[in-house]
């Protein structure tokens, strides 16, 4: 309701107390109770007897050097020196995830704003609306999603917002994609074929947005001379081009001149190479990192072999140095 938003009058400045003391809370957007954090914890108690039980061994054996205490707990001989010389108070901040500087996002302007509203109990679907109504532009879900974790975080609320966001335009409103312009420009149109809806919309866009009409000529321009055998073409190509929107795309082609006029002149063709090369880079960022180079290897020999007359994959799985 704008009449109730109305009444509001919360800024972005930094929240103080009743004494006039700033208030200092956490301001970021990290759910402790997810998966991710329940690790981090678990590693930070891990590390914690870790430390105890080096320094309880330093302790016991006053004359066990630093080089026996990293080999016996498998830790290098730093982290050994580091952790005998922890107090308690250092041990037990492990408890608590480390505090990182926050990086600045779209929320920087409303962060305040929404801790004094939590704070003073209001709804919030309220507080959700009245930052849009102060100018938000971000993403919904990340005005939810950081309403709720600074709710849980700094007053122990927990609550869902469940919006449902649907963006709809009214019915006599035609949307014309940009992917559809783009295939339309990129097409290859028949003369028998007669012009479909899309083409009527189309040369409406053409009538209000100059800039198709320049694409869909610099588009067929190019792509007729990379497919002819004129290389002297590319040249009169650039000199038309190199001062419009596409000037670019044409300093592009001044770089790598000699290669564009080699692909237009011949008919050898790097194709099948660059198509290999990107199955294999394909390949490596599914595989490599998660099950290691020997399995990346298997993969990718697999895929490029699968098609060889004779190739059998119960091959692959009994080549010894694979295993």
């Amino acid at each position: 309701d704008s009449e109730e938003l109305e009444q509001y009058t919360y800024t972005n400045d930094a929240p103080v107390d009743e004494n006039g003391v700033l208030v200092t809370y956490d301001n970021k957007k990290h759910n402790l109770d997810s998966t991710q954090y329940k690790q981090q914890a678990e590693g930070r108690k891990k590390k914690q007897q870790l430390i105890r039980n080096v320094q309880m061994k330093g302790v016991k054996s006053e004359s066990i050097t630093i080089e026996e205490i990293a080999e016996a707990f498998n830790i290098s001989q730093s982290s050994a020196r580091k952790y005998l010389q922890m107090t308690e108070e250092e041990v037990l901040a492990l408890d608590s995830p480390k505090q990182y500087k926050k990086r600045k996002t779209v929320m920087d302007d409303y962060l305040n704003m929404i801790y004094k509203m939590l704070h003073d109990k209001i709804d919030p679907a309220k507080i959700f609306s009245y930052v849009l109504r102060k100018g938000y532009c971000g993403s919904y879900k990340t005005l939810e999603n950081y309403i709720v974790l600074l709710a849980k975080n700094n007053f122990n609320r927990k609550f869902y917002i469940n919006f449902q966001y649907k963006k709809e335009y009214p019915q006599e409103v035609t949307i014309i994609k940009r992917s559809h312009v783009i295939s339309w420009i990129v097409q290859k149109k028949s003369e028998e074929t007669n012009p479909s809806e899309l083409e009527h919309y189309m040369n409406l866009i053409q009538e209000h947005f100059n800039i198709v009409t320049v694409l869909k000529e610099v588009y067929e321009g190019f792509y007729s001379i990379l497919m002819g055998k004129d290389p002297e073409q590319l040249d009169k190509f650039i000199e038309t081009y190199e001062l419009s929107p596409i000037k670019g795309f044409i300093n592009g082609i001044k770089k790598d001149i000699d290669p564009v006029k080699n692909a237009i002149s011949h008919s050898e063709s790097s194709g099948f190479v660059e198509g290999n090369n990107n199955k294999f880079k394909l390949l490596k960022r599914i595989l490599y990192g998660r099950a290691h180079l020997v399995n990346l290897f298997k993969k990718c020999y697999t895929a490029f072999q699968v098609k060889r007359k004779g190739f059998r994959i119960q091959n692959l799985l009994e080549m010894d140095e694979l295993t």
